[in-house]
């Protein structure tokens, strides 16, 4: 995790912001902070990760996502992120996300949000 936030309510969320250029580039990143996570959980009990890329978690044209029976990159994402959190010690109750650029740059520019820490990403 790049850095880690304590929210009013105790909880703490870690976040990661990784510049590469798609969803498979992410994923061996994010499992690493995933795992060291889960790792320290008795001494930081994280129950939120958002990975958050420049890019977004695009989908495959619909035609040719058929013809080869690709999964779109959310599809592979999720059930990538499924397979961590039953094989990863100490993560499987932790809420992993992907917050894409576009996502991460609304909630930055939103009104009120200067200066803040979280910027809204708990609820998203």
């Amino acid at each position: 995790m790049e850095w880690y936030d304590i929210a009013p309510n105790g909880t703490v969320h870690g976040f990661q912001a990784k510049f590469v250029g798609n969803v498979d580039d992410l994923t061996p990143l994010a499992k690493e902070s995933l795992r060291t996570v889960g790792a320290n959980r008795s001494f930081r009990d994280v129950v939120g990760s958002r990975s958050s890329p420049p890019s977004k978690c695009r989908t495959p044209h619909r035609g040719r996502q058929q013809e080869r029976r690709e999964k779109s990159a959310r599809q592979r994402w999720d059930d990538t992120v499924t397979s961590w959190k039953a094989a990863l010690p100490g993560t499987g109750d932790i809420d992993v996300r992907f917050v894409g650029g576009g996502a991460l740059l609304d909630r930055l520019t939103k009104p009120g949000n200067e200066g803040r820490p979280a910027m809204g990403t708990y609820s998203a």
